[in-house]
């Protein structure tokens, strides 16, 4: 069970470093290379978190490592399509370990650190691959956002403002399409909430009803 947690639990540690280290990530050579190597570890920890299958450490792997080269490559060249692709790449591997994750979070059991830290972390994915996706749309889409130049950074800061239902106005949606991203997130950042909570406690209540199911059993 030990490493059960580590594995989940680094995937925690990772992503709250990594919205601690967002703002430092200002436009530049400094700024995106600290951003690629936050990124890399984070791809790191969720390569690990999701290992339990070989095919899904494979999968992982590749799309981790095919992200990195390409972030990589494109802090040499400064290429806006490069810089598009690695985006891409990152919000399919923060899908990828969402779902997975999620799974693990719902499964059938009882409620441990481990679920709990899934928990956390799959809340922490949506945030993350929702940015991922407003950077994208401010790429593609003139005047997505007011009050921004649509670097991931600020998008990290507005994709959790929008999961959290904060709404603090600074900055603002504009395309219909960005919108639109921002309603789903909202939506799935409060019923993902409730559902979690109410899945727990089902779990926790139908792991404490099992012993004494069996222990009715057994007097029968």
């Amino acid at each position: 069970m030990t490493a059960e947690v580590s594995r989940r639990g680094w995937l925690v540690a990772s992503l709250l470093g990594l919205l601690l280290i967002y703002p430092y990530a200002t436009r530049g050579p400094v700024g995106k290379a600290i951003l690629v190597l936050a990124n890399s570890a984070t791809i790191v920890a969720g390569v690990y978190a999701v290992s339990e299958r070989r095919r899904d450490w494979v999968f992982a792997a590749v799309v981790g490592a095919a992200q990195a080269s390409v972030a990589v490559t494109d802090l040499a060249l400064e290429s806006r399509e490069l810089s598009s692709i690695a985006v891409a790449l990152l919000a399919l591997f923060y899908g990828f370990a969402l779902a997975r994750t999620l799974q693990l979070a719902i499964r059938p059991g009882p409620v441990t650190s481990d679920r709990l830290y899934a928990a956390v972390a799959v809340y922490l994915l949506f945030g993350l691959l929702f940015a991922c996706l407003y950077t994208l749309a401010a790429d593609a889409l003139p005047e997505a956002f007011a009050s921004t130049d649509g670097g991931f950074p600020d998008m990290a800061y507005f994709s959790f403002v929008t999961l959290t239902t904060l709404g603090y106005g600074d900055i603002l949606p504009l395309a219909k399409q960005v919108r639109s991203l921002a309603i789903v997130e909202a939506v799935c950042g409060v019923l993902y909430l409730a559902l979690l909570v109410a899945r727990l406690i089902g779990l926790h209540i139908a792991a404490e009803e099992l012993p004494n199911s069996k222990g009715s059993n057994a007097n029968v």
